[in-house]
């Protein structure tokens, strides 16, 4: 396994940061070396958000051989979601969410797996039977890494 200090050196380096805060470090620590679900409650402006954007880019470092490295995450904020998304294709990292506005082109993609990172709301994640199979498929099974549930304080019903 490579060492996860190149790795946060490799994050660094696409997000344009300095390094990352102790919190970060720990949580993706956490999650890559001991493979363990991780609760992260912090203020706005920690950084919560760049946890789980950089785990695609700290597992295609720390397990290069692995094909696909995905990450879902279920987000109740349409707004927040593109806004994140637009962050990540400018730092060249594939991601994409899915709502009412997501092109049949794209839902193609994300079921061939495509996308590093894919935003959904909990309504679009359990509500709509293609995703839910989809999620459920032996294909998406070997490569989702990490379900992050982002902005979890304003979901008013699980």
């Amino acid at each position: 396994m490579a060492d996860v200090d190149v790795a946060f050196s490799r994050v660094c380096d696409v997000f344009g940061f300095k390094t990352l805060n102790e919190h970060q470090k720990n949580a993706l620590k956490f999650v890559i070396e001991k493979k363990k679900d991780v609760f992260v409650n912090l203020p706005t402006g920690f950084g919560k958000s760049v946890i789980f954007q950089a785990l695609p880019l700290l597992f295609a470092c720390v397990e290069p051989r692995r094909e696909k490295n995905l990450v879902i995450v279920v987000s109740p904020l349409v707004s927040l979601m593109k806004n994140q998304v637009n962050l990540l294709l400018s730092l060249g990292i594939s991601a994409t969410s899915l709502n009412n506005e997501t092109s049949d082109a794209d839902r193609r993609k994300v079921e061939s797996r495509r996308f590093s990172i894919v935003y959904g709301s909990p309504e679009s994640w359990l509500g709509d039977t293609r995703w839910r199979k989809m999620l459920t498929s032996d294909t998406y099974k070997n490569s989702v890494r990490a379900v992050a549930v982002d902005e979890a304080h304003i979901i008013c019903h699980w």
